[in-house]
């Protein structure tokens, strides 16, 4: 069911998607936060077949819970827009894990809310981890990391191939104009969602934006996996330039 309190900002015609699986750890923190911080929104748990509470605790709280027995983030987030109302202003889509503060939320519907020309904003994640590292161990992990370097790869091919000019692009924390997303019939099954609606807000004319947000340590295991899933994507970035 739906959260609505009151009026605050607009931020009453917010919906949150989060899809979700194996999230047992970070769901509960992620939308008690959310709540606090927005308690007008209406809160959206896409659960993936999730074989951990994650489905129990998210209903717990008092939210909607749509469940899916076919897993991948991109298919996730279309069962949730699909779910999102015509009145509702904005739609954000954040990661389950508790890694992405939810105060940035509204400092984006702020923005959104300034800037008609923007249809997007992401959240950039810096200092996540560095604050904590060493000299030598930043640039180990951090400027020498495999991971850094192909993602740092598929930033310069995202802006070639698709036009988008992103520092984040498989951010786990944006904001969207519904108005933007709303005739949105994704294709991808996986984590490429997240290059498919970066260059669908681009095709539409509209720009993106990306303010920084310093991120936390995610509560359970990873699901991204490095090489598999930047296969993925770099594909989704191929067909979105042709098609």
């Amino acid at each position: 069911m739906g959260n609505r309190f009151g009026s605050r900002n607009g931020l009453e015609r917010t919906a949150v998607l989060i899809p979700t699986l194996e999230e047992a750890q970070g769901i509960g923190p992620t939308i008690q936060e959310i709540l606090r911080e927005m308690r007008h929104a209406e809160i959206v748990v896409v659960d993936s077949n999730s074989k951990d509470r994650t489905p129990q605790i998210a209903a717990s709280l008092g939210v909607e819970v749509v469940s899916q027995q076919r897993r991948g983030k991109g298919l996730a987030v279309a069962e949730g827009l699909r779910h999102v109302k015509n009145d509702i202003a904005w739609v954000t889509i954040v990661d389950g894990d508790y890694t992405y503060p939810a105060v940035y939320i509204s400092k984006m519907i702020k923005i959104l809310r300034e800037r008609p020309s923007v249809g997007m904003i992401g959240g950039m994640p810096y200092r996540a981890y560095m604050e904590r590292y060493t000299f030598w161990k930043r640039v180990r992990w951090v400027h020498l990391s495999p991971y850094v370097i192909f993602h740092r790869i598929l930033v310069t091919l995202h802006r070639i191939l698709n036009g988008v000019s992103m520092q984040a692009p498989l951010t786990g924390q944006r904001v969207i104009r519904n108005h933007c997303i709303r005739d949105f019939q994704p294709k991808s099954k996986g984590f490429d969602i997240e290059v498919e609606i970066n260059s669908y807000i681009r095709k539409k004319g509209y720009k993106i934006l990306e303010i920084p947000v310093e991120c936390r340590y995610r509560l359970g295991s990873a699901k991204f996996h490095r090489v598999k899933h930047l296969l993925v994507i770099l594909r989704r970035m191929i067909i979105e330039c042709i098609s």
